[in-house]
């Protein structure tokens, strides 16, 4: 069980910091807050999902959240729950509480319909 919870945190961390990478680039495969994760979500272009267990705090509505990670799952995304007393959850925290690494760019996906 620890070389499992161990490898989870690994990953998590590791996509927050890719996340960060890419907010810091520009690049636009990258979402956060609730609307905008929901929204590529809807579209299958959420690769991995990170949340942090202090969003339930931040007057976001639980039912839109729970109906935007269930999406993801359905659509083959991982979502990640995380802890907001660690780095990598105040991290998340920071960006709203939510924050998703994307398969592509949605911008061009919604220039091309």
């Amino acid at each position: 069980r620890k070389v499992a919870k161990d490898s989870i945190l690994v990953e998590v961390q590791e996509a927050v910091e890719e996340a960060i990478r890419r907010i810091s680039r520009g690049e636009r495969r990258i979402a956060y807050a609730l609307a905008r994760v929901s929204e590529a979500a809807r579209a299958g272009a959420v690769e991995t999902c990170i949340v942090s267990d202090d969003v339930f705090t931040n007057n976001l509505d639980e039912n839109a959240l729970v109906e935007t990670l269930g999406v993801i799952e359905e659509k083959g995304g991982k979502v990640f729950l995380c802890d907001s007393s660690l780095e990598t959850g105040k991290q998340v925290s920071a960006l709203g509480g939510i924050v998703a690494l994307l398969r592509y760019d949605l911008s061009h996906a919604t220039a091309a319909t």
